[in-house]
């Protein structure tokens, strides 16, 4: 739309300057060609011929055309190829560019003996050493069959089976970890 309003625009205004100029053009050419008085000589007919098609000149090497013109001596002529060409070309509208979402994060590694106690190997040994209770009280006691004096000797108080279940998964970890499966006898059940 605004394509063709400027294009209107554009013709108008072209329109507009060669009528006008065949009526300031046009007189002075005339008369300097068939010397009739009209109160200029020659010399300034010539004059401003030459000031007209000079400025003329400018506006067609501005729109791409030097060779253009309203005030050629061959008459105005209506320069339709020059103006569409300084026309703005206006691209299609952008269209808003979505974001593709980020990847979800990968997934965690699976658990392993020495990062978690809910794999298969650490419920096979509390089975075997609590039956998979962590408030056996027998000792050696708790989930994992902890004899008192290594609960003591790692800075805990009272008996494994009184803690929670995760201070007692917490020091399973630990040991494993210092250790592997020695410190529990049941690791040969297990296939360990």
């Amino acid at each position: 739309m605004r394509i063709r309003i400027a294009l209107i625009a554009a013709m108008s205004v072209a329109f507009i300057m060669s009528f006008m100029m065949s009526f300031i053009v046009f007189p002075v050419v005339a008369q300097a060609a068939t010397g009739s008085p009209g109160g200029l000589s020659n010399h300034s007919a010539d004059h401003r011929l030459f000031i007209l098609t000079g400025a003329d000149r400018a506006v067609g090497a501005r729109l791409g055309d030097p060779g253009s013109g309203f005030g050629r001596r061959s008459g105005a002529r209506f320069p339709s190829a020059t103006l569409t060409a300084e026309l703005p070309v206006h691209s299609a509208p952008a269209t808003a560019v979505v974001p593709t979402p980020p990847a979800p994060p990968p997934p965690p590694p699976p658990p392993t003996d020495a990062t978690s106690t809910d794999t298969a190997d650490w419920q096979c040994i509390r089975v075997e050493e609590s039956g998979d209770r962590y408030n056996t009280p027998t000792a050696p006691s708790g989930a994992y069959g902890i004899l008192d004096v290594t609960w003591l000797s790692n800075g805990y108080s009272g008996w494994p089976y009184q803690a929670p279940a995760a201070t007692q998964d917490a020091l399973a970890l630990k040991l494993y970890n210092e250790f592997g499966w020695v410190p529990w006898s049941s690791r040969f059940a297990c296939g360990l």
